[in-house]
């Protein structure tokens, strides 16, 4: 069989493959066999040329899709759109190896949020962004919300500076047969972690882990879910300015469905059903 990257249009037979959650990790977050394996494949399985993961191969693909009226076939046909039409972009966190081929953008803000210095770089604090509002077309950012304390506070700051009509998206990881575990409490001397430290990343002080989202994060902040492709978790959440979200979609509710056939009910899934 011949795969074929969106971002980078390489063909190839075979997907790189790598482990990125460790064992550690895995009893942190509490996950079963079959949520280990999904997460290697989101995390792990990436185009052996331009190594783009299918986590920023999925984002790469909503953003074309809901950009494009047509669609598109390729990531190179998204820059030349931006720039055609000198679309303004905030990637408020570099989205993997996505970042090489959004910085040929011409309207690319391109900054990172956590303690690292890292030379030349902006430093946004998502939480509170200084951008002015309605001042870009399309906000990026990609495994970040998990990190910071006042997730929702950060999607309302990317819904602000968003232009009419402009488009959020990013991912972030989802144990989709459960609620969201907070790590934290809030006490009179400020936030603390109510559960031991999980770190994402090699155990960064920027990569802590400050929320384990679950099923109920859709619902809770008004998201749309993208589902590239539901068995190997390729999943993108978006939201547009001045649209609302309040309810799942019945797509999105019949994927959790699935979901947790799969997860918790260990009952089998036909192909046709995905």
């Amino acid at each position: 069989m011949t795969h074929r990257c969106f971002v980078c249009s390489a063909s190839f037979k075979k997907w790189g493959q790598a482990l990125p959650v460790d064992d550690r990790l895995s009893r942190q977050w509490g996950l079963n066999k079959k949520e280990l394996e999904l997460y290697q494949i989101r995390e792990g399985r990436y185009c052996p040329l331009c190594h783009n993961s299918i986590r920023t191969i999925g984002l790469s693909k909503v953003l074309a899709n809901s950009l494009l009226k047509e669609g598109s076939d390729s990531f190179y046909e998204i820059i030349k759109f931006a720039n055609q039409k000198r679309l303004k972009i905030a990637e408020i966190n570099g989205c993997g190896n996505l970042h090489k081929f959004l910085k040929e953008i011409k309207g690319l803000h391109y900054s990172e949020y956590g303690i690292r210095n890292l030379n030349g770089v902006r430093k946004e604090d998502i939480q509170k962004l200084s951008y002015d509002d309605n001042s870009f077309d399309i906000v990026l950012h990609s495994e970040t919300l998990e990190h910071i304390p006042n997730p929702g506070k950060a999607l309302s700051e990317c819904n602000r500076i968003l232009k009419p009509n402009g488009w959020c998206f990013f991912t972030v990881p989802v144990i989709w047969n459960r609620e969201t575990v907070q790590r934290i409490v809030s006490t009179q001397e400020g936030l603390k972690f109510k559960k031991s430290k999980s770190y994402h990343g090699g155990g960064k002080d920027d990569c802590i882990v400050w929320n384990e989202f679950g099923y109920d994060f859709v619902i809770n902040n008004n998201v749309k879910v993208f589902i590239d492709d539901f068995l190997s978790q390729s999943y993108v959440f978006g939201f547009r300015k001045n649209s609302n979200y309040k309810t799942p979609n019945i797509f999105f509710l019949k994927k959790l469905e699935l979901i947790a056939r799969l997860l918790v009910l260990k009952k089998p899934i036909t192909p046709g059903e995905v």
